[in-house]
């Protein structure tokens, strides 16, 4: 949030629904007439992180991208295969 909350977007029931409401939100908020660079970080879920870039890659424009590893401050807080998605659009 912006007062630096970490809430999350939605609840969802499984894996595959939270994949699903991920990419549509990515759709929604991302201008499709723009490359974009993505970043993915992660709990101990390189595989799922991998598997996800791919599926995005699949719906918008990635000039690069960026899978790492989750810092222990915020994988203790959020817990083993987590994910955090930042899309950023690349200036024309």
């Amino acid at each position: 949030t912006e007062d630096g909350e970490n809430k999350p977007l939605t609840r969802v029931i499984s894996l595959k629904n939270a994949k699903k409401k991920t990419i549509e939100e990515i759709v929604n908020r991302t201008n499709k007439d723009y490359s974009h660079t993505l970043f993915i970080t992660h709990a101990e879920g390189k595989k799922d992180a991998e598997a996800l870039l791919v599926e995005i890659e699949k719906t918008i424009k990635i000039s690069k991208s960026f899978i790492g590893y989750m810092g222990p401050v915020v994988g203790s807080r959020v817990g083993l295969n987590a994910q955090l998605i930042a899309v950023i659009p690349d200036k024309k």
